[in-house]
């Protein structure tokens, strides 16, 4: 499973944060990708879950305690799509569902 690391918010859009597990990288506008290698869904649904247990903890920012929430859409290879913009276009539209869904979810994509 992915360690809990933080990544820090102020890298420009494009930078890209790995390690032997995951690729996480800023793509701008509030908007984080993220792929992880797993084995199957429940692990990848585990995964999921646990980034966004993470990111509601409460955290100290300059001085004041702020929450935020986050939509994860999650697509898997060979599934969803042989390549990245396939795999990337399916976890965007799966990250919208969970939004629409309510928020602070979680959603596959369908298939």
């Amino acid at each position: 499973m992915a360690s809990e690391t933080a990544i820090d918010a102020t890298l420009p859009p494009g930078a890209v944060f790995a390690t032997r597990y995951e690729v996480v990288s800023l793509l701008g506008r509030g908007a984080m990708g993220a792929v992880y290698r797993v084995v199957d869904r429940e692990l990848g649904e585990t995964v999921a879950l646990k980034v966004l247990d993470v990111l509601a903890k409460p955290f100290d920012l300059d001085g004041s305690m702020v929450r935020i929430s986050a939509s994860v859409g999650a697509a898997l290879f060979p599934l969803h799509g042989e390549g990245g913009q396939d795999l990337l276009k399916r976890a965007d539209q799966a990250m919208y569902a969970a939004k629409h869904a309510g928020k602070n979810r979680f959603h596959r994509a369908d298939g």
